[in-house]
């Protein structure tokens, strides 16, 4: 019984991938990937929970920007931390993020690095939880996050197909960054083309 639970599992994680890589290609805005992908992925897997949350440069405090599920108010509500100095940075998200690897909790309520959502946890009926870093470019940018009612969701063929959810999640990210640059860069043609170097002011072009 608990080989056919896990099979059905991978069998849900599959189309789970299958509906984010759909999400990835419809999305026009880091927002809409967010979202759809959370949605995708909380559906697919039967999550509790699928939830994005970004680092902010100016704070210990993770941003939480998508979240989807049964529990996703949870998620949004969450304060996150990125420092193991707060009690709120040693769980899930903080520890994936420090050690630049998927962190895996199989029995979320008795592990005491999360025992600083134990509360929430039992309320939502959280029994296990992954968090996977987000890359761009080489740097860690943000983790995403799946919980899950039942114990040992995590194994490691599961973990497996979700790192690579995630892995193109980031690749996702890393093409909004490479049109970014692209703009600015064809902004900064045209502006060249129209204004004088040394005095910026419009030249003939900008006249004509």
């Amino acid at each position: 019984a608990r080989t056919e639970i896990q099979k059905e599992r991978l069998t849900r994680m599959l189309a789970a991938l299958s509906s984010t890589n759909e999400a990835i290609i419809r999305a026009s805005s880091r927002a809409e990937l967010f979202a759809l992908v959370c949605e995708a992925a909380a559906k697919g897997g039967k999550f509790t929970l699928t939830s994005i949350a970004m680092i902010n440069p100016d704070s210990d405090f993770l941003d939480v920007v998508a979240a989807d599920g049964p529990t996703a108010s949870s998620a949004r509500e969450a304060v996150i931390s990125t420092s193991e100095a707060h009690a709120e940075g040693r769980g899930l998200c903080g520890s994936a993020i420090r050690s630049q690897q998927a962190c895996i909790i199989n029995d979320y309520l008795s592990d005491p690095r999360a025992a600083a959502f134990h509360g929430k946890a039992r309320d939502d009926g959280t029994n296990s939880g992954a968090s996977f870093p987000l890359w761009v470019h080489g740097q860690i940018v943000g983790v995403m996050s799946f919980m899950s009612r039942e114990k040992d969701t995590f194994t490691s063929e599961f973990a497996e197909l979700l790192q690579r959810l995630v892995d193109n999640v980031s690749f996702a990210l890393e093409n909004f960054d490479r049109a970014d640059e692209k703009t600015k860069a064809d902004e900064r043609i045209e502006y060249l083309a129209s204004h004088d170097s040394l005095t910026h002011l419009p030249n003939r072009e900008m006249f004509n």
